[in-house]
């Protein structure tokens, strides 16, 4: 069994010796180097046959597995002592798993110098060929989940007619020198529009609570959209509406009193009601006007700023 870590490396401190009455073994937690760089080590030690391990486990500093190492189909040799005739590790990260069965054994026996040949050519063939496979299979579950993270969508006119070059905000920016990361993307021919998860959850309580998102065309068609975690991998349908546009004076008693002027503000607007999270920030209102390039299909809203 194979072990990458000197022994002069364990912290004694952080390591212990358990005993596991249901396969009786004895079961050894050891912490090798330190927090900044090592892992966890749970070895398997086998009383009966000479307190030979019989499986290790590596571990992260935080919990995760990442190689496994067992031996099986233990022999006592005439010698008396205890082999296994079987070892294999196993990577659960790339699912990847590696088995080795021992043939025949001999102790204190002349060793055939042709049981020394080895076509290393053979065996790295054999080796590149079964990486290639395990690559291809994460590849493919890497993109299954990728697409289980995207959100599907497609904008349609009051018609149901697909829309192209929508434009989708999940913030919209307006003013001289005002932040245009809100803008995420623009649907294509079909108005069909592919999100990733990350573009639209950026933090924990986003992904509990849900987000909206904000499109508008050249041909005054706007409208709002819920995103919550539910839709990732579905079909969502979006259409737009006749827009009106948004403008207006905001004033701030507070200000007033200390005989100051509104220069600059970020305006939350919200649909129908308060909600955290589902609004639109319209960032960066120049003076005390709300900018007309801001349009919204008819109905109830509220502003808060």
């Amino acid at each position: 069994m194979v072990f990458f870590w000197p022994w002069d490396r364990i912290d004694t401190e952080e390591s212990q010796v358990t005993w596991d009455k249901e396969n009786n073994l004895f079961v050894v937690n050891l912490m090798m180097g330190n927090s900044n760089h090592g892992c966890l080590v749970n070895l398997y030690v086998d009383p009966s046959k000479g307190f030979i391990p019989v499986k290790k486990n590596l571990l992260k500093l935080d919990g995760t597995l990442f190689r496994i190492d067992e031996n099986k189909d233990f022999r006592k040799a005439d010698a008396g002592l205890w082999f296994p005739y079987k070892y294999s590790w196993y990577d659960p990260r790339m699912k990847f798993k590696a088995e080795f069965t021992m043939l025949e054994l001999s102790v204190n026996k002349p060793i055939k110098e042709e049981l020394f040949d080895f076509d290393v050519a053979k065996q790295r063939a054999w080796f590149e060929a079964q990486k290639k496979k395990s690559d291809s299979n994460l590849a493919k579950n890497l993109e299954e989940k990728a697409e289980k993270k995207i959100f599907h969508i497609q904008i349609m006119d009051p018609n149901n007619d697909p829309i192209s070059e929508a434009q989708v905000y999940k913030n919209f920016g307006v003013g001289e020198g005002a932040w245009q990361e809100g803008f995420l993307t623009s649907s294509d021919k079909k108005g069909h529009v592919q999100l990733a998860e990350r573009l639209i959850f950026t933090s924990e309580r986003e992904r509990q609570r849900g987000v909206l998102l904000y499109a508008k065309t050249h041909d005054n068609l706007a409208g709002f959209l819920e995103i919550t975690a539910q839709h990732m991998g579905k079909q969502i349908q979006w259409q737009l509406k006749s827009a009106c546009k948004v403008y207006g004076e905001l004033e701030s008693s507070v200000l007033e009193k200390l005989n100051q002027q509104l220069e600059w503000t970020n305006v939350y607007l919200y649909r129908d009601k308060y909600r955290p999270d589902i609004c639109i920030v319209v960032i960066g209102v120049p003076g005390n006007r709300v900018s007309e390039s801001l349009k919204v299909d008819l109905g109830n809203f509220v502003i808060f700023y």
